[in-house]
């Protein structure tokens, strides 16, 4: 699943080791993302490591409830009624630069 948020982009996926562990593993390619994650809604997640086999970045592993109730908390916080601003606002201009054909993207739809 991926998420977009004014803390930055992830990936949240569900590896052999998350089923056995209960876990969900959350990728970014930009560390300051995860750790903008983490400082805001997943303060026991456990600490990101650099994926240097795969293009992923960056990688947390956080229990699934943990991150239910950060989704929950992200939706609940939400305040802003044009993200690309919001998320220009947090993330700079060169970011949203570098995401417009996301943002375009999702506009599409």
């Amino acid at each position: 699943m991926w998420m977009v948020t004014p803390l930055g982009a992830f990936s949240i996926r569900c590896t052999p080791a998350d089923m056995r562990n209960g876990t969900l593993t959350i990728e970014s390619k930009v560390r300051s993302d995860l750790e903008a994650l983490v400082a805001a809604v997943l303060p026991s997640a456990c600490p990101i490591v650099e994926v240097l086999s795969k293009s992923r970045g960056y990688m947390i592993r956080c229990g699934r409830g943990e991150v239910g109730l950060a989704l929950a908390t992200l939706a609940m916080d939400l305040n802003y009624d044009n993200f690309v601003e919001k998320f220009t606002d947090q993330q700079g201009a060169s970011r949203t630069e570098v995401n417009q054909p996301l943002f375009q993207a999702i506009n599409a739809q």
